[in-house]
């Protein structure tokens, strides 16, 4: 009988596995946003595999304020809980753009960084 997969583990870090259109599909959601300067903000949900791969299978972008410099999930999103609640999915990661900017991480998005990795530390950031 094959062990099961389990989301805490004690050694080495698991793969996290995203679509290869997930970026693609991001930026062209967010073109609006982003011709107008503004930041728009994504999560990206998953499951763990059998294989004990972390697998991103879902890209949400809540309810959102943005601005030129940050982005601020409205705090009644209450669908993206629901959606995750539902479907059983982990957060695995979460995006943005900087339509001002070069990509990188900003000082307060390596902060908000190291709170996820706290919980998983597989969790990405694009």
């Amino acid at each position: 009988m094959a062990d099961s997969p389990i989301l805490k583990q004690s050694t080495g870090l698991r793969t996290l596995c995203i679509p290869g259109d997930l970026i693609n599909t991001f930026i062209h959601q967010a073109k609006v946003n982003s011709d107008q300067s503004i930041v728009t903000l994504g999560t990206l949900r998953g499951v763990l595999c059998s294989n004990n791969q972390l697998r991103v299978t879902h890209l949400l972008i809540p309810r959102q304020n943005g601005f030129s410099d940050k982005c601020v999930m409205d705090s009644d999103a209450t669908d993206v809980w629901e959606i995750h609640d539902k479907e059983g999915l982990l957060f695995l990661g979460w995006l943005h753009t900087h339509p001002a900017y070069s990509v990188y991480l900003s000082s307060i998005d390596l902060h908000n960084q190291f709170e996820y990795q706290r919980m998983l530390p597989e969790v990405g950031a694009i």
